[in-house]
């Protein structure tokens, strides 16, 4: 151990270190509070096949029992279009298809910023070669996951638009009392509702131009003529959305701050308790904390749909949206992590933080009950 790995490891204060972590061995710093960038894991929950399996496979676990205000059932159903990998049980899969015809997006299992998107149109008969002649030979049947595509999402000034989210996972350490040796851990998510994407281009579902179905910024740039023109307004912040919801009447008065962002909650909460065992950080004598990019759609009936969960999100700050929104995102999630630290150093309730403003508690390990309160108070 070098002189600051001994230094920082003896000083009684938390420090907070984002470091790479073949660059020092900072599992020996157990006061240290790390952000940790990547996560061994990590595919569990950008994979969006395994992702589907693992929210399908938890809502059987005992502790993932929920139900909603009304005493419905609650599991990834209710957040989660029909999924399904075109190289897996392709009898079953055509047999729906042929039963529910409509337009399907075809997504590489593990890329990001649209790569390797593509629609389907599902029409009788369906056959995997059609399902191949979309992907293009090269690629394999189980690298893409078929999804229901919304047809009729809400939309704004007839553009189509989804939701980024911020999800920070806080893996706690503190040393145990019940023996005098070793470590008790704790798991915390939060969400933070982040910025509205939004198309450049009128929605029209019978388009095959992938500019108009997808509204990541990525996808937008790659028309250079159009995005530099009208970049400002291809990301707002939540309350404009609620502003221009409230003047359109399309939902009840401030249903945005009311009902969407907790409903997103809920579902951040339910995904976090779900992937629990993949992305804890159990392992590491020191306190960490990750930040993950959830991306959410609105249909016209007002319901809520998880997209996928990124990695590594962006950060760019190309608009006054992205710029308030991720710098606050920052300021705030460093300054939660470390209060919810030392709060549970010190045997103290991990809720109420007087830093979090825009933040928001989802799940915590040492309140089983509060996803379920989330669930029951954001569904009917």
């Amino acid at each position: 151990m070098d002189d600051l790995e001994r230094d920082l490891f003896r000083d009684p204060r938390l420090t907070l270190m984002i470091i790479k972590p073949d660059r020092m061995n900072w599992n020996k710093l157990g006061n240290c509070l790390v952000f940790e960038r990547c996560h061994p894991h990590r595919h569990y929950i950008a994979d969006k096949w395994q992702m589907f399996l693992t929210l399908r496979r938890s809502s059987t676990l005992r502790h993932m029992q929920m139900t909603t205000a009304s005493g419905k059932p609650f599991d990834f159903r209710w957040f989660i279009l029909y999924t399904a990998n075109p190289g897996y049980y392709q009898r079953d899969l055509m047999q729906y298809l042929d039963s529910h015809p409509g337009i399907y997006i075809l997504k590489r299992t593990n890329y990001s910023q649209g790569i390797g998107i593509q629609i389907y149109r599902a029409e009788r008969p369906n056959t995997v070669d059609r399902i191949r002649t979309c992907i293009g030979n090269r690629a394999s049947l189980n690298q893409f996951v078929l999804q229901k595509y919304i047809e009729r999402p809400l939309l704004i000034d007839k553009r189509k638009f989804d939701l980024r989210v911020y999800m920070m996972l806080l893996s706690c350490k503190r040393p145990s009392t019940s023996n005098g040796t070793g470590f008790e851990y704790s798991y915390f998510a939060f969400c933070y509702p982040g910025y509205v994407k939004l198309s450049c281009y009128p929605y029209n579902k019978v388009s095959r131009d992938l500019h108009v179905h997808l509204t990541n910024q990525f996808v937008q740039k790659q028309r250079w003529t159009m995005y530099t023109r009208v970049k400002e307004a291809t990301t707002w912040f939540p309350d404009e959305l609620n502003a221009y919801l409230n003047k359109r009447g399309r939902a009840e008065t401030d249903w945005c701050k009311n009902t969407l962002y907790n409903r997103i909650r809920a579902i951040v909460g339910y995904v976090a308790a779900a992937f629990r065992p993949h992305l804890e950080s159990n392992a590491s004598p020191a306190s960490v904390f990750r930040l993950y990019g959830p991306d959410f759609i609105v249909d016209e009936d007002l319901n809520v749909w998880l997209l996928e969960v990124n990695t590594f999100p962006a950060y760019a700050k190309n608009t006054a949206a992205l710029s308030g929104s991720i710098r606050n995102m920052w300021r705030e999630a460093v300054t939660i992590a470390t209060e919810a630290t030392l709060r549970y150093r010190n045997r103290l309730p991990v809720s109420g933080l007087t830093s979090m403003r825009n933040f928001q508690l989802a799940y915590s390990s040492e309140d089983p009950g509060l996803l379920s309160e989330l669930v029951k108070q954001s569904f009917a």
